[in-house]
């Protein structure tokens, strides 16, 4: 019984939502057909009425012919078909067939927003051609407001334009007479062929603007300041060439003649045609013009450069000349004391071949600089690396000098070296005879002999004619280091002997009471009286080592401080 109760319950909430959904599909329904009939009583008529008779000709005819045939379409048509979707839509609501309902209401919800789009596009074109005459008359008065303010320009600046004067007035005669094409095409009612004519006088009108602002400027620089410029370059030329100038391979004055023939034809085309192309010829012509007034200022330049430098440089080789002579006979004479390696000879003989290239192209130059064929900025660049190249060369030539100058200097400070050497040689003997050693090790006699013959060797070597700097070098090298370590152990043979007797001395104190000790002091004394100082020393240490640890680096201490 409460599932019956149950489903009954379920069964009458579904049959309320049921009628509620339908009660506001009819509403939709109502108001799509108060939009319906809103649509079907918009003032279309009274709107085309607005045009009257007078004007219901040329396009304004043909757009309410347009505009009649439209709503008609949407009254018979459009409207038509909506009211009988909507009275298929209540029948489907009241067979509760809610989804075929809501496709035939989008179908009407769209047909109804073209419509409401359409109409808009309909009013929009009448409310631009029932304002047409205000905005023709306001169209009319600014382009022609516009051709008078340049008629009134060109009448109270006709001598900036001479001859094109005519040719602006003509076309502002053709600008005219389209504003009247275009008053009269509106007149019949024929906007848009008036449109297209206004547009086309507009933009001319620009053009025409445009061309007279930029005329003056290009017509004087093409009639007065151009051609001017090149009348003043044609006599710089002609006075150049009577003072000696070399102008002729430039070709100047054919160039000049070209320029000239095209700024006449500028100046016809300005006043016949137009401006068009002419800026980029003035651009072109007035760039040629600095060049060629920067190649002559440089002509000019270099004249008086080759006038002052060529002699000042033929002065100046002269001086090297006379001064590589020096170095020639210096050479000359130390070949004959000394052997002179190959680089200098090598650098000798580039310095001279150069010298004689030099004087070559001095000469050369010297003929050019007579010849008119040859520009002077070409006899200037060639002048200055001359300059450079001498520059190098006397650099050169000093550093040959200064090679030349160390092989005596290196000779002498090597007869100084070795003479020292010697000294010092000579001083270590007498060192040895002082130090009354009870023998001399043979390896001390060997080394003091070798550092003898080495230093000998050297002066041997100074003597030679020609005198090879290079192996004076190599054999004092060698004696320098014989010397050093021929002294360096003498110099320790006697320091050990020096600590060895230091070193017995003190190890007598426990000679009675080690005889171990006292065995090996006498060993030790044995080797020092036969000159093994070395040995004698380590036998001497080791014992009082034994007996005294750390005895050895006290008296070695001691035998600093007292020396």
């Amino acid at each position: 019984m409460e599932y019956i109760i149950g489903v009954i319950l379920v069964i009458i909430v579904i049959i309320i939502v049921a009628l509620l959904y339908r009660k506001k599909l009819y509403d939709s329904v109502d108001e799509y057909e108060v939009w319906k009939v809103d649509i079907m009583n918009r003032n279309i008529p009274v709107e085309l009425a607005r045009f009257k008779d007078e004007k219901n000709h040329g396009d304004i005819k043909i757009l309410i012919d347009e505009l009649k045939i439209k709503w008609e379409f949407i009254l018979n048509n459009s409207m038509a078909d909506v009211e009988e979707m909507l009275y298929d839509v209540e029948k489907l609501l009241d067979n509760f067939r809610f989804n075929s309902a809501k496709k035939v209401m989008q179908e009407i919800d769209r047909i109804l927003l073209e419509t409401e789009k359409e109409l808009a596009g309909m009013m929009e074109e009448i409310e631009t051609y029932s304002s047409m005459d205000e905005r023709i008359k306001k169209e009319e008065n600014t382009v022609r407001s516009k051709l008078n303010q340049i008629r009134k320009y060109l009448s109270q600046n006709r001598y900036q334009f001479d001859l094109a004067e005519i040719r602006f007035e003509v076309e502002l005669d053709e600008i005219e007479e389209q504003l009247n094409q275009y008053v009269e095409e509106s007149q019949k009612g024929n906007y848009k062929h008036a449109k297209d004519i206004i547009d086309v006088a507009k933009a001319s009108l620009g053009n025409l603007q445009e061309e007279i602002d930029e005329f003056p400027e290009l017509y004087q620089k093409c009639k007065i300041e151009l051609p001017d410029q090149l009348v003043n370059i044609t006599n710089g030329l002609n006075e150049m060439k009577e003072e000696g100038y070399r102008i002729e391979h430039l070709n100047y004055f054919e160039e000049i003649n070209k320029y000239q023939s095209q700024l006449l034809e500028c100046v016809t085309q300005l006043e016949k045609k137009g401006t068009e192309g002419i800026e980029k010829i003035i651009v072109e012509i007035e760039e040629h013009v600095t060049d060629m007034l920067d190649q002559l200022e440089n002509e000019a330049l270099a004249k008086s450069f080759v006038e002052s430098k060529l002699p000042a440089y033929e002065t100046t080789l002269q001086s090297f000349q006379q001064s590589f002579e020096e170095t020639t006979l210096d050479i000359e004479e130390t070949k004959k004391l000394y052997f002179i390696e190959e680089s200098e000879i090598e650098l000798f003989m580039n310095i001279d071949k150069k010298t004689s290239n030099m004087v070559d192209s001095l000469n050369f130059i010297l003929e050019k600089s007579k010849e008119k064929k040859y520009d002077y900025v070409t006899i200037r660049k060639e002048i200055e690396a001359l300059f450079n190249q001498l520059d190098e060369l006397k650099d050169e030539n000093e550093t040959l000098k200064e090679r030349i100058g160390n092989i005596r200097k290196d000779e002498i400070n090597a007869k100084e070296e070795i003479n020292q050497m010697i000294t010092r040689v000579f001083q270590t003997y007498r060192l040895i005879k002082n130090s009354n050693l009870p023998g001399v090790p043979n390896y001390i006699w060997t080394l003091m002999e070798e550092a003898k013959e080495k230093s000998e060797a050297v002066i041997d070597i100074l003597e030679e004619k020609p005198l090879d700097i290079n192996q004076v070098h190599k054999s004092l090298e060698e004696a320098k280091v014989s010397v050093n370590h021929a002294i360096e152990n003498t110099e320790t043979m006697i320091e050990q002997a020096e600590l060895t007797e230091q070193v017995i001395q003190y190890a007598n104190r426990y000679r009675s009471s080690y005889p171990v000790l006292a065995a090996n002091l006498v060993e030790s004394e044995r080797l020092f009286h036969s000159g093994e100082y070395e040995l004698s020393l380590e036998k001497a240490a080791n014992a009082v080592e034994e007996v005294e640890p750390g005895a050895l680096r006290r008296i070695e201490k001691l035998q600093a401080i007292s020396v």
